[in-house]
């Protein structure tokens, strides 16, 4: 026996089955336990975070304290990445400061990457660097809350000395093609505070070309590296175009 079919009619002895008064007691105490069986389902909140709605979901991530601009939460962009993000909340606080946390949250929201620390390309101590090979797009707002959740989940002593952002050529590309064209724009925006760098990769083909147009709108100071790299070609042609803004 179960609470799913529990009726303590069952349980009275035969004795006082037929009182009146025990029956009323029965009664309304199988009611009650039937009131419970019914609201269990309703505080098994964690475990059932993939169906619950979204209001309950937005609640767990102020709850957790993922609910901010540098926690990740606006760096989301489906009900999914934000389920997940709440999911690993507690394991991201508790890793917070290790290359594994930053790895991760990237991961969460959409931007997996690779982090290279200081001594795996001599740079200065403590410095590390951040190749992302999986994106969204990018914009003003979505370099500026990269970077500040970058900043939340990196240790207190390490700098971030520049970003990759790395795109190869995926999907419904013939294995063996005779042209290739790619159209490319992207907008740099100010106060970005790290050297970016943008490289494109194509593996297969017989005639590339790449149209990339840069954008930099004012006050743009870092560095900026663009590299293209073409492998198994035969012909390659590159056109490349920068805009400076007005003020």
């Amino acid at each position: 026996m179960s609470l799913d079919n529990l009726n303590l009619n069952d349980l009275i002895p035969s004795s006082i089955k037929s009182d009146i008064e025990v029956q009323n007691c029965v009664t309304t105490l199988n009611n009650e336990f039937n009131l419970i069986k019914d609201a269990i389902d309703n505080i098994n909140i964690y475990s059932a975070i993939d169906t619950l709605p979204m209001e309950i979901v937005q609640l767990l991530a102020w709850q957790f304290n993922v609910n901010s601009e540098a926690k990740g939460w606006l760096l989301t962009s489906t009900d999914a990445e934000k389920r997940e993000l709440v999911k690993n909340s507690i394991r991201l606080h508790r890793t917070k400061g290790t290359k594994y946390a930053i790895e991760e949250v990237l991961r969460i929201v959409g931007f997996e990457g690779e982090i290279q620390e200081w001594y795996d390309y001599g740079g200065h101590p403590y410095h590390f660097k951040i190749k992302i090979t999986s994106y969204k797009g990018l914009d003003e707002g979505i370099l500026r809350r990269l970077n500040g959740l970058i900043r939340e989940y990196k240790n207190a002593r390490s700098f971030l000395e520049d970003i990759a952002f790395s795109s190869a050529v995926k999907g419904d590309v013939p294995k063996i093609g005779t042209t290739y064209q790619a159209i490319g724009k992207t907008s740099l925006f100010p106060n970005f505070e790290n050297d970016l760098k943008i490289s494109y990769t194509m593996k297969i083909g017989t005639t590339y070309q790449t149209v990339g147009k840069i954008e930099l709108l004012p006050n743009f100071e870092n560095n900026l590296i663009i590299s293209s790299s073409l492998k198994s070609a035969a012909t390659y042609h590159s056109l490349g175009r920068v805009d400076l803004l007005p003020l």
